[in-house]
Parts: C-alpha cells; sequence; structure tokens
C-alpha cells in the first residue's frame, strides 16, 4: 500500500535544514557552510538549554526538555513551531554570515584584479 504523504518517514522534514544545507556552490563554501552550521547548531541549543530550559538540573532532565520542546505540536506531516523557529534562527545566522562572506570574498577578489 502506497503512501499518500510525500515524505513518509518520520519526523518529518526540516525543509530550511535541509535546504541549506544541501544547495550547490562549490566545495569550499559548501564545506564552509557545514561547518558554521554545526557551530550555530551546538551554539543556539546550548543557549536554549542555559536560558529557556534552564530548569532542568541533571542531564537526563534536560534531555528530556529539549526533546519535548523539539517534538511539542509535531506531527507525521510537519514540524512543530518551537522547532520550526528553532532552526529558523539558525538557518537565518548561517545565511547571514554566508552572504557576508561572499560578498568579502568578491571584493577581496575584485581589489586584488585591480593592482
Amino acid at each position: 500500500m502506497a503512501s499518500s504523504h510525500p515524505f513518509p518517514g518520520f519526523p518529518p522534514p526540516d525543509h530550511a535544514i535541509r535546504d541549506l544545507l544541501t544547495r550547490s556552490q562549490g566545495e569550499e563554501e559548501e564545506k564552509n557552510r557545514m561547518l558554521h552550521f554545526l557551530h550555530v547548531l551546538f551554539e543556539k541549543t546550548r543557549n536554549l538549554l542555559e536560558i529557556n530550559l534552564n530548569e532542568a538540573k541533571t542531564r537526563s532532565e534536560r534531555i528530556t526538555m529539549f526533546r519535548e520542546y523539539v517534538t511539542a505540536g509535531q506531527n507525521i506531516e510537519r514540524v512543530g513551531e518551537d522547532r520550526r523557529e528553532f532552526y529558523k534562527t539558525i538557518v537565518d545566522e548561517v545565511e547571514a554570515v554566508s552572504l557576508v562572506y561572499y560578498l568579502s570574498s568578491v571584493f577581496l577578489h575584485f581589489t586584488e584584479d585591480g593592482e
């Protein structure tokens, strides 16, 4: 029996993250984007645990609270709003830095060619 859902897996995909990490712009840019994504992901996760989920006192409680946070409102077809917003802030930060990096490299290349 075929599934009527376009993505039969669970949990549903995080489209913003998938799009960010699968966009092809050359091997070096992809590597830098992935490394920056991981850095921002861990930084935002730490901030979430320290600020929003700070009532957790043990490792087990932190894990449980984080799981509950990222699965709240989730169903078979889409992720919950907290998870979507959590990843959106990460994608926005990675893309903003990637744009600055790109513009800096273009400017640097332009100024080096003009010498």
